[in-house]
């Protein structure tokens, strides 16, 4: 079976910063959604990653995924205007 990883990192972290994302928040060198990459990434086989990200992050997500080194193709799917919007347009890219 063919498991796919999709992760939502397109809010806004309204409650948590007013200048950072909490996705893209340092924590000892490395932004967050870095350890929960990660994580995943060792939990799981997954075939392929789609995370959903606002356009303005697209360069951003590239390179964090880039430097964990992990050979999973990576598929950008765009956010939306909400969390549920943004799983949605994941889903998506996933057939």
């Amino acid at each position: 079976m063919n498991v796919d990883l999709i992760m939502p990192a397109a809010g806004m972290g309204v409650r948590f910063s007013k200048n950072t994302k909490k996705q893209f928040y340092y924590i000892a060198g490395k932004p967050v959604i870095h350890y929960t990459l990660l994580a995943m990434f060792r939990s799981y086989p997954f075939e392929r990653v789609i995370i959903g990200v606002n356009p303005d992050d697209i360069d951003f997500v590239k390179r964090i995924y880039g430097d964990i080194g992990f050979d999973i193709p990576l598929i950008i799917a765009g956010g939306g205007a909400t969390r549920a919007e943004t799983v949605y347009n994941c889903l998506k890219e996933s057939q």
